[in-house]
């Protein structure tokens, strides 16, 4: 996966731009062209709108990263929102990634370029790298979006 694909999951991030996302914890593509390193997901996303105001979406999919080794996690994102006015919507998402023994790692061979070390926000006092190799991520977050 190159940088700027959507990857229908609130916990992994491609975008080139920024990955100041407290809920994107793991970065793919920045390592595109580095030798002996490669990253795949393969994902699903499907949504429903259950009334005309609120809308249910659900992505399910599996990531896997490749430094020589090789290691799966599977990928699994509930999201929804609610149009409470014409200028406001309520959002809401949780997502989790499976541990991965590969990924978790990796993020101190290669620096910033994958992995967790690859969003601003993730800092000391949360999840580290080394952490991903034995636990689950995951992170949910609750916001409102305001059309002016």
């Amino acid at each position: 996966m190159s940088n700027g694909y959507d990857t229908y999951s609130s916990l992994i991030s491609s975008t080139p731009d920024s990955n100041a996302n407290p809920t994107s914890l793991f970065s793919m593509g920045r390592a595109v062209g580095t030798q002996d390193y490669d990253e795949q997901l393969l994902i699903g996303k499907l949504g429903f709108d259950i009334t005309l105001r609120f809308n249910l979406t659900g992505a399910i999919g599996y990531l896997n990263v490749d430094n020589g080794d090789d290691d799966g996690s599977m990928v699994y994102d509930l999201s929804g929102d609610y149009k409470i006015n014409d200028s406001v919507t309520a959002i809401a998402s949780v997502g989790m990634v499976s541990e991965n023994e590969v990924a978790g790692p990796a993020a101190s061979v290669f620096g910033p370029i994958s992995g967790m070390a690859g969003n601003s926000l993730v800092g000391a006092t949360t999840a580290t790298a080394s952490d991903w190799s034995d636990e689950d991520l995951m992170a949910a977050k609750v916001g409102l979006r305001v059309s002016f």
